[in-house]
């Protein structure tokens, strides 16, 4: 994983107790080995969200999605996998190191990827403006108000 050594992604696995981190999003409850919930992911009265701590997994009956702690994070935050392993890492306490500045190609991609992201946004902003002058100024903007 670049960015991400290996070795903190597995670190985070192993500390990250998945019936711990499930239950801050919702109420789960014990039935022998497993812990039942409502789903998060969708609505329901009925618990069909297992989570098994030997296994560190989850699975919905109802919509079918399963998958372990990182992929939990992922769908309920939001994120990607790399914001999931940060998440993670920073309720755990697992320090990510940072990628060395040491390398001229890693500063050159670094610089070249901000430069776009600045460019990104200086082109919604030219959009948004161009979008409210539209609406504000046409006829057909008008009829609107």
């Amino acid at each position: 994983m670049p960015g991400i050594p290996d070795t903190v992604i597995d670190e985070i696995r192993s500390r990250a107790d998945i019936v711990e981190i499930v239950g801050q999003y919702v109420q789960l409850r014990r039935r022998g080995n497993d812990y039942w919930a409502c789903c998060p992911f969708h609505q329901e009265k009925t618990p069909s969200f297992k989570v098994n701590s030997a296994h560190q997994a989850y699975y919905c009956f109802g919509c079918r999605r399963s998958g372990d702690v990182y992929r939990f994070v992922q769908e309920r935050e939001n994120v990607d996998f790399i914001g999931a392993v940060r998440l993670l890492a920073q309720r755990l306490g697992v320090r990510i190191p940072e990628p060395s500045s040491t390398g001229a190609g890693e500063a050159g991609a670094a610089e070249r990827s901000a430069r776009q992201k600045d460019r990104r946004y200086e082109v919604l902003q030219a959009t948004a403006a161009w979008f409210r002058q539209q609406l504000r100024d046409t006829h057909g903007g008008g009829a609107w108000r």
